[in-house]
């Protein structure tokens, strides 16, 4: 029964400390461009329920757009925005889409131009985006990186301090 409680608890230091090095390493990724690929965190329900308040959206970059594609873009204001295209009132040759959140009773006042699109929401990773931002605070890199570093000094120590013990 001792066994068993202690491999436990070595598995949850380890999955926690895994978790961890996760979200910071996907907090260092929402601030650089890695595999043309970008992670963003929802902040608004405009597009529920499709995508959540809090949920982490990874957008790739494409050549064309398409009506009923989810995509994030830049507004005329510099905001950054995902919502769904609802109309190319462009050419196919110069297209310049109509957005729209679903959760959203009319559409974005900004007509969008191919330029202003980031890229096309391809996958979803829900709530994460709490994390994520709470990773981004000072208390935050403290529990993700101290709290983890922490754990694993004292569990080394544990072992030596054991050895030494069985060595005497």
């Amino acid at each position: 029964m001792k066994q068993l409680i202690k491999y436990l608890v070595e598995v949850g230091i380890w999955v926690i400390v895994i978790f961890m090095v996760g979200m910071f390493g996907l907090s260092l990724w929402t601030n650089n461009n890695v595999l043309k690929t970008k992670p963003w965190i929802v902040q608004s329900g405009s597009m529920e329920p499709t995508i959540m308040t809090g949920d982490v959206i990874i957008t790739s970059p494409q050549r064309k757009y398409f009506v009923n594609q989810i995509v994030t873009f830049k507004n005329r204001d510099g905001r950054v925005v995902t919502h769904r295209i609802v109309k190319n009132v462009g050419s196919d040759s110069s297209p310049v889409f109509v957005t729209k959140g679903d959760a959203n009773r009319t559409i974005d006042g900004d007509e969008i131009k191919n330029e202003q699109i980031l890229g096309k929401a391809v996958f979803t990773l829900p709530k994460l985006g709490y994390a994520v931002a709470y990773s981004r605070t000072p208390g935050g890199l403290i529990f993700m990186v101290v709290v983890p570093v922490t754990i694993i000094v004292y569990d080394e120590v544990r072992k030596i301090v054991r050895e030494k013990k069985a060595m005497a």
